[in-house]
C-alpha cells in the first residue's frame, strides 16, 4: 500500500454528540502520531453529516484528487453504518491508499450502545458469548447489570449509583467488593434469587451485603427472593441486609417470621462494618 489513513466516528458523551476524526498518518502506531496530524469534526445529530464537514474530513486526509471521491463515499458509508446501527464507536485503522490508487479498509472496529438491543436482534445474536465471562452472560438472561470482581463481598444492590457507592463504602471499611451488581428498579421475586444465586456461585465470596433503598423496587419483593434463594440453595454464607423504603418493615417483619440467620442492620454504616468483619 501507498499510505495508511485513519478514521473513526465516535460518541463524545462530553460534548453529546458524534464526532468524526480523520487523519493523515493512521496504522499500528496512530495513539504516537502528532496531534497536528488529527482532525476532529463535530456532526450535530439534528443536521447529521453535512457536505461541508466531508470535504474539509477528505482535506485531513491529504490525498490525491483522484482518490477524493472515494473518500468522500467512504465517510458518508461510516456515518450511515454508525447512524442506523447505534453504534458508539465506527473505527477503520488502517484506512489505506493502494499503489493504483484505490482505498481499501484494511480493519476495522464496531461497538454497538448495549441499550439498543430491541432494535438490533439480528446484530447482537452475532455476539460470541465464549468470549465473555460465563457468571456475566448469565446475568445478562435475567436483566442483571452484574461484573465480576476479585473481592470477597458479594454485593445486591439496586441502581447504579448505590451500587458504586456501596462498593466503595466496602473499600473504605477494608473490605473488597468481590462483584457489581445491579438488581434494578423492576426486578422481581425470581430475579432477585437468580442474582443470590450468582452471587453464592463465586467460590470467592465469604459473605453477602444487601443494601437496598426501595423506591421502585419493593422491600418485600428483594427479601422474598432472598429467603427463596437462602431455602432452595442451602445457603452457608452470612448474609447482612440494610433495607429501606416501600414495604421495609413488612420486608423485615419476613425475616424474623422466617426464622433464617441474617444480620439485620439499620444503617449502611453498621451493614457495612458487620460484612466486613464477617470476611
Amino acid at each position: 500500500m501507498a499510505r495508511e489513513l485513519y478514521v473513526s466516528i465516535l460518541l463524545d458523551r462530553a460534548r453529546a454528540c458524534p464526532v468524526l476524526i480523520c487523519s493523515s498518518k493512521g496504522g499500528m502506531s496512530i495513539e504516537e502520531v502528532d496531534k497536528k496530524y488529527i482532525k476532529q469534526f463535530p456532526i450535530d445529530p439534528n443536521v447529521g453529516l453535512t457536505d461541508q464537514i466531508v470535504k474539509e474530513a477528505v482535506a485531513a486526509f491529504e490525498v490525491d484528487a483522484g482518490c477524493q471521491a472515494d473518500a468522500e463515499r467512504a465517510i458518508r458509508g461510516l456515518y450511515k453504518c454508525f447512524d442506523e446501527n447505534d453504534s458508539t464507536l465506527v473505527e477503520v485503522n488502517p484506512f489505506a491508499i493502494l499503489e493504483d490508487g484505490r482505498i481499501l479498509v484494511c480493519d476495522s472496529k464496531v461497538r454497538i450502545d448495549d441499550n439498543s438491543n430491541f432494535r438490533h436482534k439480528e446484530l447482537f445474536a452475532m455476539d460470541d458469548l465464549s468470549q465473555k465471562d460465563a457468571m456475566e452472560v448469565e446475568a445478562e438472561s435475567w436483566d442483571l447489570n452484574y461484573v465480576k470482581l476479585n473481592g470477597n463481598v458479594g454485593c445486591m444492590v439496586n441502581g447504579a449509583g448505590l451500587a458504586m457507592a456501596t462498593m466503595d463504602f466496602i473499600n473504605f471499611s477494608g473490605g473488597k467488593p468481590a462483584n457489581f451488581l445491579d438488581v434494578g428498579g423492576g426486578t422481581t421475586v425470581d430475579r432477585v434469587f437468580q442474582a443470590v444465586k450468582l452471587i453464592n456461585s463465586d467460590p470467592n465470596v465469604k459473605a453477602i451485603l444487601v443494601n437496598i433503598f426501595g423506591g421502585i423496587v419493593r422491600c418485600d419483593v428483594i427479601v422474598e427472593g432472598l429467603l427463596k434463594a437462602m431455602k432452595d440453595l442451602n445457603m452457608d454464607k452470612a448474609i447482612v441486609v440494610r433495607i429501606k423504603g416501600t414495604n421495609a418493615e413488612m420486608a423485615e417483619q419476613m425475616v424474623k417470621e422466617s426464622g433464617v440467620s441474617i444480620h439485620w442492620e439499620s444503617t449502611l454504616k453498621n451493614a457495612v462494618e458487620k460484612v466486613c468483619s464477617l470476611v
